[in-house]
């Protein structure tokens, strides 16, 4: 969690099937420096309407972004950690929204930190 990360979305033609693991995947083990993208390696982009890497985008305007993608999670308060009493589900605090990623049921879920925080629309949330 220290390290550069590349890290793709899983991506289904213009589908996200899986944005809320993918994130949460992501917060749980990037370092201070962390590029995300579209697909296997995250080099295309077809969030915008001009074609990335020779290829078209899959719709004429681009993919809609996901509001997910601009939440601000803060910054870290620690690293990735396994919940002891919870085998298989891993969380991380950054100091706006605890991300916890259940690998055991493949759910994620993003705690905003106070009631004021708002997670994206579609994510899973947890009010405290």
């Amino acid at each position: 969690q220290l390290q550069p990360k590349l890290f793709g979305l899983t991506v289904n033609g213009s589908q996200l099937p899986q944005l809320e693991q993918d994130i949460a995947f992501f917060q749980l083990v990037r370092g201070p420096y962390a590029w995300l993208g579209w697909g296997r390696w995250g080099m295309t982009w077809p969030f915008n309407p001009e074609a990335a890497h020779g290829e078209l985008p899959p719709l004429p305007h681009g993919v809609p972004r996901p509001a997910l993608l601009a939440h601000d999670f803060g910054v870290p308060e620690g690293v990735c950690s396994e919940d002891v009493a919870n085998p298989g589900r891993f969380v991380r605090a950054w100091s706006k929204t605890k991300v916890e990623l259940d690998c055991n049921t493949f759910q994620a879920s993003f705690v905003p930190s106070s009631q004021e925080e708002v997670v994206a629309e579609g994510a899973s949330v947890v009010l405290t």
